[in-house]
């Protein structure tokens, strides 16, 4: 049950991975001449997109995680302050470093996307060999 509960985020991703390989594949094959070689052709292309969007949103998980993007929160705090209430603007200032510092630490582990799209894209490179080996 352990095992399970820890890997859950990989399992759902993993298969939700796959679900689109699947359908980028049931796409594709129609369009492509019957063959061994069309198969790995489409199992490359769907793995391939699949794990090109899971790695990217894995990486923006993964500098959003690590505060990377807190000067434009900032920004678009500041903005939005003087926009709504432009008369207490200047009443309410807070600076960069007391706003870092204030900020909580909202700790939200994206690796598992980040995982699951290298997995993808080694999958999509295996695919890609074995479409070479068969034409």
């Amino acid at each position: 049950m352990g095992f399970i509960k820890k890997y859950f985020k990989y399992i759902v991703s993993f298969f939700l991975a796959l679900f689109f390989s699947i359908s980028i594949m049931i796409y594709e094959l129609p369009l492509l001449p019957v063959g061994i070689q069309s198969v790995f052709r489409a199992w490359c292309d769907g793995c391939f997109f699949s794990g090109a969007g899971f790695l990217s949103f894995g990486l923006l998980g993964l500098i959003a995680d690590a505060d990377l993007f807190n000067s434009m929160n900032y920004a678009f705090k500041r903005i939005g302050n003087r926009i709504m209430h432009p008369r207490k603007f200047n009443t309410d200032f807070i600076s960069y470093y007391e706003y870092v510092q204030a900020k909580e630490h909202n700790s939200r582990r994206f690796v598992f996307l980040f995982i699951t799209g290298l997995v993808f894209l080694l999958l999509s490179f295996i695919f890609l060999f074995c479409f070479y080996v068969y034409y």
